[in-house]
């Protein structure tokens, strides 16, 4: 059995699955299964598969449920012994990171890295991986897919993705994860991947639904702390207006001055 399963989700995005496939391919350390689960995409993303299926374990292109629909195809074909997804337009930070992370890859059963998220404009910051996680932790933030490996074992007992939760199954499987089954978690003190944010996680238009998402699991799995998890957010929403009153004054006040 081979140390690790790497995961690919695509769907007509073939100029992002080049380059999470030039990234896959150039890795120092090679030994992985490699799996690529496209949705039926009718761009060239099945000629490219096609084109590197000599160095993909299994592929597949079919339509399919969505996102986790196909994520969870991929973890039914998956024989590693930790699985880490790297969807279409996501890259590996640089060449060595597998060969960095291996020695790693034991005792725990999910194990998480930073990781670099890139805007259209090609501008990026380094999103830290915490370095222990909370129920307070998954309020405020979630662990990035794309950087973290996951014990297969714990789909085995957790299940895979809710394929009902449209933007924020993953968030939910690992609070669910941490928060309710205990699973161990590590921080790696290394970035892992670089994040493509074009994604629909990203897309402010979502964030009404992300909140909504969030709320059902709280609520459902987590009901004794609904009621601060609530308070969380009421609490950041009086920062945030606070933030930009001083921002208002501070922006009146400079212009006052050079209008002066």
């Amino acid at each position: 059995m081979k140390k690790l399963t790497i995961i690919t989700i695509n769907f007509n995005n073939g100029s992002g699955l080049k380059r999470t496939f030039d990234s896959v391919f150039e890795q120092s350390m090679q030994d992985f299964e490699y799996i690529v689960i496209d949705g039926g995409s009718s761009d060239s993303s099945k000629q490219l598969i096609e084109q590197r299926q000599h160095q993909i374990d299994y592929w597949v292109s079919e339509s399919d449920r969505g996102i986790y629909h196909a994520m969870n195809k991929g973890i039914a074909k998956a024989s590693g012994e930790y699985i880490l997804f790297l969807n279409s337009g996501d890259s590996f930070h640089n060449a060595s990171v597998l060969a960095n992370s291996f020695p790693s890859l034991k005792d725990y059963d999910i194990l998480t890295g930073d990781l670099n998220v890139v805007s259209e404009s090609g501008m990026s910051r380094v999103l830290i991986a915490p370095e222990s996680l909370s129920l307070y932790s998954f309020y405020r933030y979630s662990l990035a897919h794309q950087s973290s490996f996951i014990r297969r074992l714990c789909f085995s007992e957790l299940g895979g993705y809710d394929e009902d939760v449209k933007i924020t199954a993953d968030w939910k499987w690992f609070v669910l994860a941490v928060c309710l089954y205990q699973k161990s978690y590590k921080k790696l003190d290394m970035i892992i991947s670089d994040f493509d944010i074009n994604g629909v996680s990203s897309d402010p238009k979502n964030f009404q639904q992300i909140l909504e998402e969030k709320d059902k699991v709280v609520k459902e799995h987590f009901s004794i702390f609904f009621s601060d998890y609530q308070r969380f957010r009421e609490l950041d929403d009086k920062i945030e207006d606070l933030g930009r009153s001083r921002l208002f004054k501070l922006f009146k006040f400079v212009k006052r001055i050079i209008g002066k």
